[in-house]
């Protein structure tokens, strides 16, 4: 959903911060001409479900 924010915005480098179950993560990505790169997902490494096969 970071990324459709910025579909009908400018190019640039975009930085969103998500709640998730393990707590606040920061969603970063450079726009060029409705191109997306150097997409990054940061933040703490938290085991928030175990499950068994």
């Amino acid at each position: 959903s970071a990324v459709a924010t910025t579909f009908n915005n400018d190019n640039g480098h975009y930085v969103y911060e998500i709640n998730a179950k393990g707590g606040k993560l920061q969603v970063s990505f450079e726009k060029t001409n409705n191109t997306y790169s150097n997409i990054w997902l940061s933040g703490p490494a938290v085991k928030v479900y175990e499950g068994y096969f």
